[in-house]
């Protein structure tokens, strides 16, 4: 049997030659996975002897790794703001950029952490947003959508999983099964081009679910319906918040501008133009 330390070197090496990202991270958390331990149990128990069974999950695991599937799916679980959200290729990833979006809704809303607000996730996924958002203002009611059920479900699932209360779920095309008026409406839309996606690393392009990365209109089209639709779903006050792709984002923020008294333009911690907070539309449809 061999040890665990020198699987950990040779899985280390494995995943370097096919040219995978931090392979030294990655192969902690393979190995994490397949022994169901802690990475800091890697090193505590660096010598103890693998057996055949684990060893055998190591090497599909690796194998699943080496053909670009993300890290993510492989593990079926990975953190998101302060949760730990399960995955499978039904949904998104969550990216760090939409964490940043979570914690600019928190600062911007932190007054009203104890106020009874209604919110809205358009396009939920894994329920990242929503389900961060319901544990920080845990007095308020949100309401996760995705026109997707195997999403829905996932992020059922995982409001289970972080005990959060206060959500319900509904089976919508954006806010075509939406109903009543909300303080906060947030979406991370699909808003790549056709062009981008094809450029996208396999990770993305074989394993991430097309219809909820790729938009019509040069990535714009759903951005663009959200905007468009929102008021008649806000409340006198209320904000919405989206997070955009880098290319698309100035032409949607000018069409926000159009139909918004108050539109801000929020950089990401990279410096590229990626959310868009807007309040008071110009027109309101009854």
């Amino acid at each position: 049997m061999s040890a665990l330390i020198d699987i950990l070197k040779k899985s280390e090496e494995f995943l370097r030659k096919k040219n995978i990202p931090n392979p030294r991270f990655e192969a902690e958390c393979i190995l994490t996975k397949a022994l169901e331990c802690e990475r800091i149990d890697l090193y505590l128990r660096y010598m103890a002897k693998l057996d055949v069974e684990q060893l055998n999950d190591i090497k599909i695991f690796l194998t699943r790794r080496a053909n670009r599937e993300p890290l993510q799916y492989i593990i079926g679980k990975w953190p998101f703001h302060d949760l730990i959200l399960n995955l499978d290729s039904c949904a998104l990833i969550p990216r760090p950029e939409t964490e940043e979006l979570v914690e600019v809704l928190i600062k911007k809303f932190s007054q009203y952490k104890n106020a009874r607000l209604n919110i809205l996730d358009l396009g939920t996924g894994s329920g990242a947003i929503a389900l961060s958002l319901a544990r920080f203002f845990q007095k308020s009611h949100t309401c996760a959508s995705d026109y997707s059920s195997e999403a829905l479900s996932l992020a059922r699932e995982n409001a289970a999983a972080n005990s959060i209360q206060g959500v319900t779920f509904a089976k919508s095309d954006w806010f075509s099964n939406i109903f009543g008026s909300f303080d906060l409406i947030v979406s991370n839309p699909p808003y790549l081009s056709e062009e981008e996606w094809e450029q996208c690393q396999p990770e993305i392009k074989f394993f991430e679910p097309k219809l909820a990365l790729c938009a019509g209109d040069g990535g714009k089209a759903d951005l663009l319906k959200i905007i468009d639709q929102s008021p008649r779903f806000l409340k006198t006050n209320g904000v919405l918040a989206l997070e955009t792709g880098e290319t698309q984002h100035q032409a949607v923020f000018e069409f926000a501008k159009e139909n918004f008294q108050l539109a801000e333009s929020i950089r990401d911690s990279s410096q590229r133009n990626r959310f868009i907070i807007l309040s008071r539309p110009k027109t309101k449809i009854v």
